[in-house]
């Protein structure tokens, strides 16, 4: 689209749609919301928007040279810059220390065998069409299989299993969530809280906001602050 080609852009929107099994018109909706929203690091996969980034940034003067602009400013593709961003910045690390936690807690030892650096470099310098072709994303990984296999299941759409976070924060969590939220006011050296409340509110009665994860952060950053004081 930025390439102005439209009918390419069509082509993989309705291929998109067939494979994930999605209407045209809910795959475009969700395309200009990523569109409208795509400034660095500060969108998730839904197409949300961290409301507070860029504020957060300005307020403690975080350079966007320091997370990579070098990078970015580079004639690398959108998407190379975004692989770049998540491996380097963002989704990757919030990642692994999940997993981290989740596997040291179970008494287990975990590898993630896709973070092989060669495995990094590969995919970093690859053509786009190798990721995303025909409306299949990660579409590398699904031919090398179906090559060894022959097995079509390996074209099938992503499964997404979302924890039901945002139904208990919009439901029997809001009230527990909103006291947490308005206690960190006198100590709460990051957020204005007034404002965050007021976006909770609102979280709650809008049916298009699926993402909590904005609120669940200050909630854990009250916690901090209460434990190390």
């Amino acid at each position: 689209m930025k390439n102005l080609k439209f009918l390419s852009a069509i082509k993989n929107i309705a291929a998109f749609s067939k494979v994930e099994k999605k209407k045209n018109l809910e795959t475009l909706k969700w395309i200009f919301t990523v569109l409208k929203n795509i400034d660095f690091g500060g969108i998730s996969h839904d197409g949300s928007k961290n409301n507070i980034q860029k504020e957060y940034y300005k307020k403690y003067n975080i350079s966007m040279e320091l997370l990579g602009e070098l990078y970015f400013s580079s004639r690398h593709s959108n998407l190379k810059k975004i692989m770049f961003r998540d491996i380097f910045f963002t989704k990757l690390q919030r990642i692994l220390k999940s997993c981290d936690r989740c596997s040291m807690g179970n008494s287990k030892e975990l590898r993630v065998p896709l973070l092989d650096h060669e495995i990094v470099k590969i995919g970093l310098n690859n053509i786009d069409e190798y990721f995303i072709y025909k409306g299949n994303i990660r579409h590398l990984y699904r031919q090398v299989l179906f090559n060894k296999f022959n097995n079509k299941n390996f074209f099938s759409p992503k499964v997404y299993v979302d924890d039901p976070q945002t139904k208990w924060m919009k439901g029997p969590l809001f009230d527990w969530a909103y006291t947490l939220i308005e206690d960190s006011g006198s100590q709460n050296k990051f957020y204005n809280i007034k404002t965050v409340l007021k976006d909770f509110e609102i979280f709650k009665k809008d049916e298009n906001q699926k993402n909590s994860n904005y609120f669940w952060r200050i909630i854990c950053l009250n916690k901090l602050t209460k434990f190390l004081n």
